[in-house]
């Protein structure tokens, strides 16, 4: 994972048991609703099947684009099949996993710095 800025963290529970978690990866702690956009984790250290390890929930992290062109302040949603960031939800279970944070990027990015969890 490639943090940026120090935010929070939080202990995670793998619920698979057959799938490692990588650094980096995203983690959906609550899914999408009506009313609130869900929240993600990234994870910090490997955690193995049915383990528990630690997720980082705030702050500001990097992430993979799909070289599309951001604005500051622009919804980031996950595109969980290919673990990119994208600017526009595809379904109503994708969850927002925050804004970009610092800068704006070209449409060659293939990587954003990202606000996790701010709506």
């Amino acid at each position: 994972m490639n943090e940026r800025h120090i935010g929070r963290r939080q202990s995670y529970t793998n619920t698979s048991s057959s799938v490692t978690l990588a650094p980096g990866a995203v983690v959906v702690l609550a899914a999408p609703s009506s009313t609130e956009p869900g929240t993600v984790g990234i994870v910090i250290d490997t955690i193995l099947p049915l383990a528990t390890g630690v997720i980082q929930y705030l702050g500001v992290v990097s992430l993979p684009s799909t070289g599309l062109a951001w604005t500051q302040g622009q919804r980031v949603y996950w595109d969980t099949s290919t673990l990119t960031c994208i600017a526009t939800s595809l379904t109503n279970t994708m969850p927002t996993i925050g804004r970009v944070s610092d800068q704006a990027y070209l449409s060659n990015a293939t990587s954003i710095n990202v606000d996790l969890n701010v709506a």
